[in-house]
Protein backbone atom coordinates (compact mmCIF):
# COMPACT_ATOMS: atom_id res chain seq x y z
CA UNK A 1 0.00 0.00 0.00
CA UNK A 2 1.29 3.45 -0.93
CA UNK A 3 2.13 5.76 2.00
CA UNK A 4 3.67 9.15 2.67
CA UNK A 5 4.51 11.56 -0.14
CA UNK A 6 3.55 9.06 -2.85
CA UNK A 7 0.02 8.98 -1.44
CA UNK A 8 -0.18 12.77 -1.75
CA UNK A 9 1.01 12.56 -5.35
CA UNK A 10 -1.67 9.98 -6.14
CA UNK A 11 -4.32 12.16 -4.50
CA UNK A 12 -3.14 15.24 -6.42
CA UNK A 13 -3.30 13.33 -9.72
CA UNK A 14 -6.83 12.17 -8.83
CA UNK A 15 -7.93 15.75 -8.13
CA UNK A 16 -6.47 16.98 -11.42
CA UNK A 17 -8.20 14.11 -13.22
CA UNK A 18 -11.52 15.07 -11.61
CA UNK A 19 -11.23 18.68 -12.68
CA UNK A 20 -10.17 17.81 -16.23
CA UNK A 21 -12.84 15.16 -16.76
CA UNK A 22 -15.61 17.39 -15.44
CA UNK A 23 -14.52 20.77 -16.84
CA UNK A 24 -12.93 19.79 -20.14
CA UNK A 25 -14.87 16.68 -21.14
CA UNK A 26 -18.17 17.63 -19.46
CA UNK A 27 -18.63 14.22 -17.83
CA UNK A 28 -21.26 13.75 -15.14
CA UNK A 29 -19.65 14.89 -11.86
CA UNK A 30 -21.10 12.09 -9.73
CA UNK A 31 -20.06 9.32 -12.11
CA UNK A 32 -16.63 10.90 -12.52
CA UNK A 33 -16.19 11.12 -8.74
CA UNK A 34 -17.12 7.46 -8.34
CA UNK A 35 -14.76 6.28 -11.09
CA UNK A 36 -11.82 8.43 -9.97
CA UNK A 37 -12.33 7.40 -6.33
CA UNK A 38 -12.28 3.73 -7.23
CA UNK A 39 -9.24 4.24 -9.46
CA UNK A 40 -7.41 6.06 -6.65
CA UNK A 41 -8.14 3.24 -4.23
CA UNK A 42 -6.83 0.65 -6.68
CA UNK A 43 -3.75 2.73 -7.56
CA UNK A 44 -2.67 3.08 -3.93
CA UNK A 45 -3.05 -0.64 -3.32
CA UNK A 46 -6.17 -0.77 -1.14
CA UNK A 47 -7.92 -4.13 -1.09
CA UNK A 48 -11.19 -4.07 -3.05
CA UNK A 49 -13.24 -4.74 0.08
CA UNK A 50 -11.59 -1.76 1.78
CA UNK A 51 -12.33 0.49 -1.19
CA UNK A 52 -16.00 -0.45 -1.19
CA UNK A 53 -16.29 -0.03 2.59
CA UNK A 54 -14.57 3.39 2.53
CA UNK A 55 -16.78 4.51 -0.34
CA UNK A 56 -19.97 3.33 1.38
CA UNK A 57 -19.01 5.08 4.60
CA UNK A 58 -18.11 8.36 2.90
CA UNK A 59 -21.15 8.48 0.63
CA UNK A 60 -23.45 7.36 3.43
CA UNK A 61 -22.25 10.08 5.78
CA UNK A 62 -22.52 12.75 3.09
CA UNK A 63 -25.97 11.71 1.93
CA UNK A 64 -27.13 11.55 5.54
CA UNK A 65 -26.26 15.21 6.03
CA UNK A 66 -27.72 16.22 2.68
CA UNK A 67 -30.93 14.32 3.42
CA UNK A 68 -31.36 16.40 6.58
CA UNK A 69 -30.95 19.65 4.62
CA UNK A 70 -33.41 18.50 1.94
CA UNK A 71 -35.95 17.44 4.55
CA UNK A 72 -35.70 20.76 6.39
CA UNK A 73 -36.02 22.65 3.10
CA UNK A 74 -39.09 20.65 2.18
CA UNK A 75 -40.70 21.33 5.53
CA UNK A 76 -39.91 25.04 5.22
CA UNK A 77 -41.43 25.22 1.75
CA UNK A 78 -44.66 23.67 3.05
CA UNK A 79 -44.89 26.03 5.99
CA UNK A 80 -44.07 29.18 3.98
CA UNK A 81 -44.72 28.37 0.31
CA UNK A 82 -44.01 31.92 -0.89
CA UNK A 83 -40.88 32.28 1.17
CA UNK A 84 -40.21 35.69 2.67
CA UNK A 85 -41.19 37.63 -0.44
CA UNK A 86 -43.72 40.38 -0.05
CA UNK A 87 -46.06 41.36 -2.88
Amino acid sequence: MVQGPQLLVHAAVAIVALVVLIARYKLNPFVTLVVVSLALGVSVGMPMGGIVKAFETGVGNTLGHIALVVALGTMRSRVAPNGSRTP
